[in-house]
């Protein structure tokens, strides 16, 4: 790969072909080892993936790609993308345009979103999903005449948005099993999480509300966050009947559902998926709660 230009610290080039032609990557990798890179910038998804489909699997091709060079070679690859027209709400763990493979293929993503007046304007960054690490708390910035980049923790975010994001850290660990608010509301106090129960129910409604969390049932019923839900819409798909790929094994759906091991386990456990062969092994059957196609 010719870079345009290059520095001692950065190297950069212009459209240099389609992110999902492997023989690019095939030049994106040669570059990296040559010069020692430890992190490449992607400006952005869309653009670079040409005409394909968005709404489409393919479009997490580039990520696909991106993720054996990361484990091979060492390096961190960010993937600039935009949010999807009306889906950029506070709650929206999955406000990325296009298909939801694309958010099941990242490791983490942030999520920028301006808050207040032209007169008072702030950056909100929050991490919406992170599976390395611990989850970040959501920061917020400003670009101050003078000062330069002033930045202020998630103290300053309200009261809602805080109970908000103590519920999805509370989600985030699978083992966990909570099926009420009530439910909620002790895990949060067992944790040193404790927040005010009005705060608390507020936060779960409009959580449930967008869609960043459901519940199998209506008041009652386990708790899931967004993503497990699209996973399970993922892999409902791939194994249904006519289904393009027949996904006979864990490893058929990490490639073509886009799910870890891990979470394809917890709809075994959760009874949402039924395996007919020897132990995980399939072929397999749908048997839990009718989601709907999901691209």
């Amino acid at each position: 790969m010719a870079p345009d230009r290059n520095s001692d610290f950065l190297h950069y080039s212009f459209a240099p072909g389609s992110l999902l032609d492997e023989k690019l990557w095939t030049k994106i990798a040669d570059h990296i080892k040559e010069f020692k890179i430890r992190l490449v910038l992607i400006d952005s998804l869309s653009a670079g993936s040409g005409s394909v489909d968005e709404n489409a699997t393919q479009g997490a091709i580039p990520l696909q790609f991106a993720r054996r060079l990361a484990a091979t070679l060492g390096c961190t690859f960010i993937f600039i993308h935009h949010t999807g027209k009306n889906r950029a709400g506070d709650d929206d763990a999955n406000a990325s345009r296009g298909s939801t493979a694309i958010v099941a293929a990242a490791d983490s993503i942030l999520f920028f979103k301006k808050t207040g007046d032209d007169n008072n304007a702030k950056i909100e960054v929050k991490s919406n999903r992170c599976r390395i690490g611990t989850k970040p708390k959501p920061v917020q910035f400003r670009v101050v005449d003078g000062e330069g980049l002033v930045t202020s923790s998630s103290a300053s975010v309200s009261r809602a948005t805080d109970a908000k994001s103590a519920i999805l850290d509370l989600l985030s660990n699978p083992q966990n099993v909570y099926e009420s608010k009530r439910d909620i509301l002790a895990g949060l106090k067992a944790l040193g999480l404790g927040r005010k129960q009005a705060d608390v129910h507020a936060a779960f409604d409009d959580l449930k509300a967008s869609g960043a969390i459901w519940q199998h049932g209506n008041k009652t019923g386990r708790i899931f966050l967004d993503d497990f839900k699209k996973s399970c819409a993922r892999v409902r798909d791939a194994i249904a009947p006519g289904a393009p790929v027949q996904c006979k094994t864990v490893g058929h759906l990490e490639t073509y559902a886009f799910v870890s091991k891990d979470v394809f386990r917890r709809m075994l456990q959760t009874g949402l998926v039924q395996a007919t062969g020897a132990g995980e092994g399939g072929p397999y059957r749908w048997v839990g709660h009718e989601f709907g196609r999901v691209a």
